[in-house]
Order: C-alpha cells, then structure tokens, then sequence
C-alpha cells in the first residue's frame, strides 16, 4: 500500500469554512477489494457511507447536478462529526467524475485499489457472466476484445488513470488487493490512518473473503444488459429527456437490481491456466506495469507472470 498526497500537514480531512457534501471517495479499480473496503468503512464509527455501495452520481449525466442536491440528501443521515463518502470504482476511468468530485472538494482524500491486472479482468469477466449475466460470450479471450472491453482491458490499464488521478487530487491512498487478502487489519489500519480516524477499530467485515463468489453459475442471457448498462449511467437519450418524472422509476429500478438473486446451476467457473495468463500480460500489460510501479513508487514484480 503506498500514501501520495501534498507535503502540507492537515489536522482534519474536513476543510475550514462550509463543510463539502463529503470528504472521501473511492474511485476504484473493480473487482479489487472495494466492496469489503465498503464495508469496513460502513462499520467505522467515524464514518459514514450509504448503504448501497456505487452511487454513480459523478459519472451519471442522468443523477449529476451541479447544486450536488441529490448527494447531499443520499449523505443526510451522517452525524456532523462523521467524515462522509462513497465508493463507485467507475470513477477512475472517468476524467468527468474526477473533475466533479474535485469541483465538490478539492481536498478530498482519494482511495485507489490495486489489483494483479489480469486477475481483475478475468474477475471482471466472471462477474458479469455468471453474477450480472451482463456478459454472453463463453470465450474469455474473445470477450476481452467484445463490447465490454472498456470494462475488462481499459480498467486494468492503471498507469493513465492514475496520473489522471494525481493530476487533480493531492491526498491519494493506494491499497493493493494482494495485501488486504494477506494482512486485512494492517491493510485497514493504514486506510484508516489514511482519513485520520481511530486506525485500531477492527469491523467485523474485516476477515471477510474478498470478492467471494459462488462455486457454480448459471451462463447467462445475451440481450437487454447493455441497454441497462446505458440506462445506469444516464447515457441513453430517453433518460436525458425525461430525468425529473423517470427519477421514481429509475430508484426503483436500482432496488430491484440490488435484490436480485444470483441464481445457480452446474455450471463450473472457468480458471486462467499458466500460459493464457503470461499471453494476456505480455499482449496488454508489459509497458503499462513499468509505468505505474514508477507512479507509485513500489516494486509490482508479482504481478509478473
């Protein structure tokens, strides 16, 4: 794990003057711990986040405004001593959200997970094949180079989002999945100490497994997940134009998305062999690893195949 942020000391992540509608943001990668990060936050007594982790609020055209009205209200139940925010992985590959979240807090502290990249896109791809049923193609190396490549390739290619990052934000925590697999609580401690909150706490999500999944799948059903993909995101034309009288359909929407079983069947998760593996790394990830371990300033031999 590695801490980037300005030379000057800060005493509180929460700037003098009106209060910002919130202090931190995780903007990513997927699949790279997040959600147990998500988690721990919640049970922090220091902090608060909603409930339903990704808001999509800063790269949804459709939910963003700038008054950031709708965020503040998602943020309302948070004590006033609470430090507030949210984690939506998304936002990494977006220079827009970045750029909004700087505009609501330029001070804000930034939270970056790390991943072995061909292990987050290969997770990828079985989350949203046999969780999602987002995507069809049973051929991974095919999929890669599909309709969802933003998601599998573009999000494992960290040296640019990362400078994008740094660009813009000064106080930026970088945590590695390896080690919140290997040494969750000083993995955490470090985080916490990142926000200056209490680093002893120890939430009960914390010897969680990460990114657990199940065993066996059902193969999904090509067809309407693209479309609400678009939909998500508020890039699709008939969520632009009609954004005030959709917005009860489309929370309702989002619930029942977050209710939804992952319904199972015999079907076997696929594995990654040895020489796919160092292909996929020699073909995508070669010159982009060199140039993140120079960003970050640590040695990601391990991810080497």
């Amino acid at each position: 794990m590695t801490q980037l942020q300005a030379s000057n000391p800060v005493s509180d992540l929460r700037p003098r003057g009106p209060r910002p509608p919130l202090d931190f943001v995780g903007v990513g990668a997927a699949r790279c711990g997040t959600t147990w990060l998500a988690r721990c936050l919640g049970e922090h007594p220091s902090v608060f986040i909603p409930a339903r982790k990704e808001l999509h609020y800063f790269n949804n055209d459709f939910l963003y405004e700038p008054t950031l009205r709708t965020l503040r209200r998602r943020l309302s139940p948070a004590r006033p001593d609470q430090l507030r925010g949210e984690i939506t992985p998304r936002y990494m590959i977006s220079h827009t959200a970045l750029t909004r979240i700087a505009a609501a807090n330029p001070q804000a502290a930034i939270i970056v997970c790390l991943r072995d990249p061909v292990d987050r896109m290969f997770s990828e791809y079985c989350y949203f094949r046999f969780t999602l049923k987002r995507e069809p193609d049973p051929d991974f190396l095919r999929a890669i180079e599909g309709p969802l490549r933003e998601d599998y390739l573009v999000k494992s290619l960290y040296a640019s989002h990362l400078e994008n990052v740094l660009s813009i934000f000064d106080r930026v925590h970088v945590v590695l999945y390896e080690e919140i697999a290997e040494q969750p609580l000083e993995t955490l401690e470090a985080v916490f100490g990142f926000l200056r909150i209490e680093p002893s706490f120890v939430p009960s999500a914390a010897r969680q497994r990460v990114n657990a999944s199940p065993s066996r799948h059902r193969a999904p059903r090509a067809g309407w997940a693209r479309l609400a993909q678009r939909v998500a995101l508020g890039r699709s034309l008939p969520t632009r134009l009609v954004r005030p009288a959709a917005m009860p359909v489309f929370n309702a929407c989002h619930r029942l998305i977050d209710a939804w079983p992952i319904l199972q069947d015999s079907g076997e998760r696929p594995r990654l062999d040895s020489q796919t593996r160092r292909r996929l790394f020699d073909r995508y990830f070669r010159e982009d690893l060199p140039r993140t371990e120079a960003l970050l300033g640590l040695d990601l031999s391990r991810w080497r195949p």
